[in-house]
């Protein structure tokens, strides 16, 4: 079996335990990570040993597979390998590697990889792809790492009143959004392969506003009551905004959003002199006031009977 090995490195301005944290703890990478749009443990295990399930962009579509991690902190060492990879990818392992680095860290990312049948040309395609994410990984934790202060994390829960199957049918079915929400103007989604979507949305202020905002996401359909997403174009005073549709068996609904502030826009959005709490609470009344409405429109919706 032809087996190729890619190592990408890079310096990172932060103390080494600082980021091999970052690194291990998954669950933060789609808003961490430019290719990562959602990351779940699944069963629990020893404390130095995951299963993940992973979705990330392959190129310009979203690949899903299972990863096994060992992690040793005493040595800031994170392996993985894919237990079920994506065809054509045969077999995919690597590590990430924290080493001290004057005052910051120097991190190096390795992978091990083949190839169905052996084949050349798929090999330098798989490389590529590897190339490119390894690039916009080590890109994104250097950034990463001195932003912890702008990342913020809210939710908003609401009773709906029907059952969980209504509930996620109508946030699954964002193409009829323009017909049943009256802050979202034009919905153009497609669906491929099934249960990873694409959604370009124009949405007008939930408030009353004339303004119209045009967001593009990356949905995974998790059924039977859970949606993710990750915003793949962002205004100007976000580096990053994922999201989380949780629907309950009563139909409950809890919208969770963690969003990455860009620190230059604060002053720009708010004026000189201005707070990241100030820009949290205004991102959070914006972005909660859509997602908020939505449900308040399903529950509309629900006690009508549609």
């Amino acid at each position: 079996m032809l087996i190729r090995h890619t190592e990408h490195v890079i310096t990172v301005p932060a103390p080494p335990d600082t980021v091999y944290d970052l690194i291990a703890d998954a669950e933060r990478w789609p808003a961490i990570f430019t290719p990562t749009v959602h990351v779940e443990y699944m069963s629990p295990g020893p404390e130095d040993e995951q299963r993940l399930r992973v979705w990330a962009f392959a190129g310009s579509s979203v690949a899903y597979w299972v990863s096994h991690r060992t992690l040793d902190k005493a040595t800031r060492r994170v392996g993985f390998r894919q237990t079920s990879p994506t065809p054509p990818v045969a077999a995919m392992r690597g590590e990430w590697t924290v080493f001290p680095s004057g005052e910051g860290s120097r991190v190096v990312f390795r992978h091990w990889f083949s190839a169905e049948n052996d084949d050349e040309t798929i090999l330098d395609k798989i490389e590529e792809v590897v190339d490119h994410n390894s690039k916009a990984e080590l890109t994104s934790l250097r950034e990463a790492a001195g932003r912890a202060h702008l990342l913020v994390d809210f939710e908003d829960e609401i009773a709906i009143g029907t059952g969980q199957e209504n509930v996620y049918r109508f946030l699954a079915r964002a193409e009829e959004w323009p017909e049943l929400i009256p802050h979202v103007t034009r919905v153009a989604l497609t669906e491929e392969p099934p249960g990873i979507q694409v959604l370009e949305m124009d949405t007008a202020e939930s408030t009353g506003g004339e303004d119209i905002h045009t967001t593009i996401s990356v949905r995974v359909l998790l059924p039977p009551g859970t949606i993710v997403y990750k915003q793949t174009t962002l205004p100007p005073f976000l580096t990053a905004h994922v999201g989380s549709w949780h629907v309950r068996e009563d139909g409950t609904t809890v919208a969770r959003h963690t969003v990455v502030l860009k620190e230059e826009a604060i002053a720009a959005m708010l004026g000189p002199g201005a707070t990241v709490e100030q820009a949290a609470g205004l991102v959070r009344q914006s972005i909660g006031g859509n997602s908020k409405a939505t449900l308040r429109r399903a529950r509309e919706l629900a006690a009508t009977g549609r």
